[in-house]
């Protein structure tokens, strides 16, 4: 719980979140009781004041993430990073937020990459077939575009009948690709994949 509160970015929701209060606060006793109410009003700036000296970075991801919510809510996932996303190591956790007109891609709370939908190309799932031994050992590998289950599941299939002994376990990746930079890869459960892929192409 420690390492939490010295957390800087908890600190500063905790700051924000008092603010936030006491400003409404301090608009309703205004009417009431009208010392009081500006007491909480200049307590709420100052908090406000403080943070954005303290922490500028953070109140401008705030107000950025708040200017990016649609009208109906905003889609929020958690994915494993592959490739493509800058700032990312190779199977990072991140989350990924999806609006109206754009997906973008957070470590904790603060964004590293957003991309409008107009600049994406093409959206496309991927699978990987992998075949182990019952020691866990990989015998092969592949990674095919598209959920293409017919030539190469009955290969597979095949494979796994004539060697009883080889298990085949099937991964799932989101591939995006998009005009003038790398492809992204990210990889998370079916079901979200799947979901990402149809707010993004709708």
């Amino acid at each position: 719980m420690s390492n939490k509160i010295n957390n800087p970015d908890f600190k500063c929701k905790l700051f924000l979140t008092l603010a936030i209060i006491l400003f409404f606060a301090g608009i309703i006793l205004f009417f009431i009781k009208t010392p009081l109410g500006v007491l909480f009003l200049l307590i709420s700036g100052g908090l406000n004041l403080y943070l954005n000296k303290k922490n500028p970075e953070f109140i401008k991801s705030f107000v950025d993430n708040k200017k990016t919510m649609p009208e109906h809510g905003l889609k929020k996932f958690n994915i494993v990073h592959i490739q493509g996303v800058k700032f990312a190591d190779y199977q990072q956790k991140l989350s990924c937020r999806i609006a109206n007109k754009n997906i973008s891609f957070f470590d904790s709370e603060k964004e590293i990459l957003k991309i409008d939908f107009d600049k994406i190309e093409n959206v496309m799932v991927l699978e990987e077939i992998e075949q182990t031994q019952k020691n866990k050992s990989v015998v092969a590998r592949a990674i095919v575009g598209g959920l293409l289950l017919g030539g190469v599941g009955a290969i597979v299939g095949g494979i796994s009948g004539a060697t009883p002994t080889l298990q085949t376990n099937k991964k799932y990746f989101l591939e995006i690709s998009i005009s003038g930079a790398d492809k992204i890869i990210i990889t998370t459960d079916n079901n979200s994949i799947k979901e990402i892929k149809k707010a993004i192409t709708k």
